[in-house]
């Protein structure tokens, strides 16, 4: 009478299942859990239908294990007769049935609010993995963008420099003179526009455009 007792008023499911996977026993906590209005209305059972179907043939393997002799705890999700789906954890042993043959007892706990709080930290790790992604790849476009203005840049004036220099010096006749101011004048137009496009990316990446 007081092992029921303890065994009823646990906060955690403890139960028996036989090795075909009905239901023998289960305390008040876990007819809670599988959202069933009393002991009665589910004894006898199958438990497999309870399980989460993605968890089902893991379950079923190591409940045949159990029964085997082996003792083994693990995680796995169950749908209440409500709908309401709920992670577990169990511990689960061998348990001698009036046949001779081993069922499984198991005490069991709601572990959801863990799972959720798991789920919830992870999410926020993969979030920060992908800013952490995103901002060594805005970094590498940077790069990329400033190596690209620097030869952009560089081009038109050493063109301008050169025929500069190339003016300024004894030999530089009519031609030489025209030529060098055309291309000059070409040259700064260029940088110029690329100036006007750097200016409009400000606008653009400023709202004002």
């Amino acid at each position: 009478q007081r092992l029921r007792a303890v065994v009823e008023a646990t906060p955690e499911c403890v139960k028996i299942v036989s090795p075909e996977g009905n239901l023998v026993y289960m305390n008040p906590a876990g007819i809670c859990m599988i959202e069933a209005e009393t002991a009665a209305a589910v004894r006898g059972a199958c438990v497999y239908e309870l399980i989460a179907p993605q968890h089902r043939t893991d379950w079923i393997e190591r409940h045949r294990r159990i029964c085997a002799g082996e003792k083994l705890n693990w995680e796995f999700e169950i749908i209440g007769l409500g709908g309401t789906r709920r992670w577990m954890e169990t511990h689960a042993v061998p348990l001698p049935m009036p046949d001779g043959r081993n069922g499984q007892l198991a005490v069991t706990r709601d572990i959801t609010a863990r799972k959720q709080v798991e789920a919830e930290r992870e999410q926020l790790l993969e979030s920060e993995r992908a800013a952490r992604v995103e901002a060594q790849r805005a970094s590498r476009m940077k790069d990329e963008f400033l190596s690209t203005l620097s030869h952009e840049l560089r081009t038109p004036l050493n063109a301008i420099v050169g025929w500069s220099q190339i003016l300024r010096g004894p030999t530089a006749g009519p031609e030489d003179i025209a030529e060098g101011i055309a291309t000059i004048e070409r040259n700064a137009r260029a940088q110029a526009q690329i100036i006007e496009d750097l200016l409009d990316m400000s606008r653009i990446t400023s709202g004002k455009l």
